[in-house]
């Protein structure tokens, strides 16, 4: 084997040894033949003589020309041999510095074991290793080397002293001085300098220069810098995001994949009573089912979806969440996911809810009424519903007051507004007090003998209460006088306002012909 591998070694050698061989037989045939050519007179002994001078000598330079090439030939492979035993322990030693890196999953123990790695290449006995922070114009100690941290200046100036001008100029400084030699290396990225090394060498007057085996070095532990720099700043935003914001994500079937701690800690759960489950476990039971209908076929498609929607926390309570979904994509635009968004707006529908509801009754007050009823006409002429407004008012409630008094006056009108409340439960069903003893009722209806029921049953509803009156013309129990009216926008174009007015007439007919009735 070691005569095989010295063979293959030196084999450049035997073939300029065989090809000398190749020319001096060549040779001696051509001398044969040219004496050949004298001895038959063909070729003068003369010419002969010229002629072989003239070939013996470009013999002897060719031989020469073969051996000079051979040696340098051989002198060549012997470096490059050489060259390839030194790549090869560079590159487990470019290896051996990555794979340690990659156990480690922050920046000071990364700055920490670069500067250890580095100091056993380049021969130092100190190091440090400084962040750049551009924000804040400052250098922050990451990393050091057999150094006291407490003696060490934990943050520098950007651009002071040499370490400055590295940092600036993005150029390796050397600081030499009778006593230390000192190393000032900028880690760059994207043409701008992350972090400074700097090390004190053991010998002091040798000047340095990095060569390509340790930038390599360098890039290995300035990638890893940076990754885990980002790492650290995209950290920072998730954190808080999960504490402060209400999130969640989900899979394309809608199951919680995902939820922030806001999340948690808002609804009451736990991260395990969460995920694998649907969003199902805080939906509100007051949210109609068609509005999740839509908001599917909406995110489906690749829409983003927002709605002011009431949700349920772990102990039931009610709350209101103004909800962003958006759809999540693969590198082909598939939605693979949704991710939703919330603000909490319970504060705000509390307000909101005080300022359009009545405080005695806990129904709609006037103000929701006037701004409602436009609207429900507007949606009555998109949609070609009609609309029925009822008007009610309770018979001889000053006389009920005068005999039974304030409070079970006030008494009264709840019930009633809790009867309203159980006549009309849809979700585009409208019951308002308007003032005093008087009620209004907004419904969509089919026809108007739909209209005419649904009022008759409601004034029926509120006299089988039972409340005793005994100043009632009507009933031995308090009753509802009822002005009806129904709009359809393609017999008639009239104002709220003018609607308004014919179903007060209708209300006061009501009255006058003995009360406890319908007018229509």
């Amino acid at each position: 084997m070691r005569f095989k591998k010295n063979f293959l070694k030196n084999s450049i050698f035997i073939y300029s040894f065989i090809f000398i061989i190749l020319l001096c037989i060549i040779f001696y045939l051509y001398y044969l033949n040219q004496k050949m050519q004298v001895s038959m007179h063909l070729l003068s002994e003369e010419n002969f003589h010229s002629s072989f001078q003239i070939s013996t000598f470009l013999l002897l330079l060719l031989i020469i020309v073969i051996l000079l090439s051979t040696q340098y030939l051989h002198s060549k492979i012997v470096k490059s041999n050489a060259l390839k035993i030194q790549s090869r322990s560079e590159l487990e030693i470019i290896n051996t510095l990555y794979n340690q890196l990659q156990q480690f999953h922050n920046v000071k123990d990364i700055s920490h074991h670069s500067l250890k790695f580095l100091a056993k290449q380049l021969d130092a006995n100190l190091g440090k290793l400084y962040i750049v922070d551009y924000l804040n114009e400052q250098l922050h100690l990451s990393g050091e080397f057999n150094i006291c941290v407490e003696n060490e200046e934990r943050i520098l100036p950007i651009y002071r002293g040499i370490i400055g001008e590295a940092v600036a100029f993005k150029k390796v400084k050397q600081l030499k001085t009778e006593h230390i030699s000192k190393l000032y290396i900028p880690l760059i990225n994207d043409k701008r300098t992350i972090a400074v090394i700097v090390l004190q060498l053991n010998v002091n007057d040798q000047n340095y220069e990095l060569c390509t085996f340790h930038q390599t070095l360098m890039q290995i532990i300035t990638d890893f810098l940076r990754n885990e720099l980002k790492n650290e700043e995209n950290q920072k935003y998730f954190n808080l995001i999960d504490n402060y914001v209400i999130t969640s994500s989900t899979n394309k079937e809608g199951i919680i994949t995902y939820a922030s701690k806001a999340f948690e800690r808002f609804h009451g759960y736990q991260t395990d009573e969460l995920l694998g489950k649907s969003h199902r476990v805080i939906k509100s039971l007051n949210v109609e089912d068609s509005i999740f209908k839509q908001m599917w076929e909406s995110i489906s498609k690749g829409n983003i979806w927002n709605h002011e929607i009431e949700n349920k926390k772990k102990d039931n309570s009610a709350c209101w969440l103004n909800t962003t979904i958006q759809p999540d994509f693969d590198y082909y635009d598939n939605i693979i996911g949704y991710t939703a968004i919330r603000i909490d707006i319970t504060d705000k529908k509390v307000i909101e809810k005080i300022s359009i509801t009545d405080a005695m009754t806990n129904i709609h007050n006037r103000r929701f009424f006037d701004s409602i009823f436009p609207k429900q006409i507007t949606v009555s002429k998109k949609t070609g519903k009609k609309l029925a407004f009822c008007m009610l008012d309770i018979d001889h409630f000053k006389q009920y007051n005068d005999t039974y008094g304030h409070q079970k006056g006030d008494q009264a009108l709840i019930k009633v507004a809790n009867a309203l409340q159980q006549s009309l439960k849809r979700e585009d069903d409208f019951i308002f007090r308007l003032g005093g003893e008087e009620f209004g009722m907004l419904y969509f209806i089919e026809n108007t003998e739909d209209a005419i029921d649904i009022a008759d049953k409601t004034k029926e509803a509120i006299e089988k209460l039972q409340i005793l009156h005994d100043k009632n013309s009507a009933s031995a129990y308090i009753t509802v006088s009822m002005g009806l009216y129904v709009y359809h926008f393609q017999t008639e174009n009239i104002s709220p306002a003018e609607i308004y007015l014919k179903t007060d007439k209708l209300l006061y007919k009501s009255k006058q012909n003995g009360r406890n009735q319908v007018s229509y």
